[in-house]
C-alpha cells in the first residue's frame, strides 16, 4: 500500500501548492483562507498517507462511506490530525 500511495503523494502534493498559489495571486491576500478537499478516493488505510503528503483541509469519502464503521473510524483520523494541527 505504501508504494501506491508514493505514486500519487508527489503529484497530488505539487498540485495542492499549485492550486493555493494560483488562489493567492488571483484573488490575492483579501481572499482569506483558501480550503482544499482531497476527493481521491480515502480510506481509513489510505487517510494517514493522505494527510501525511498533502496540504489539505478536508478529505471526499466515497465507497468508504456506505459502512458506518469505517466511516466513523476516518471520521475519528480526521478529528485527530485536526486537534494535532491545532496543537502545533
Amino acid at each position: 500500500m505504501a508504494r501506491r500511495a508514493e505514486s500519487w503523494s508527489e503529484p497530488a502534493r505539487r498540485a495542492t501548492e499549485t492550486l493555493r498559489l494560483g488562489i493567492r495571486e488571483r484573488f490575492g491576500p483579501a481572499h482569506g483562507p483558501d480550503r482544499i478537499v482531497f476527493g481521491g478516493g480515502v480510506t481509513a488505510r489510505t487517510l494517514p498517507a493522505v494527510l501525511g503528503a498533502l496540504d489539505v483541509d478536508g478529505v471526499l469519502v466515497g465507497r468508504a462511506s456506505l459502512e458506518v464503521p469505517t466511516l466513523l473510524t476516518i471520521v475519528d483520523a480526521m478529528a485527530e490530525a485536526w486537534q494535532e494541527r491545532r496543537a502545533s
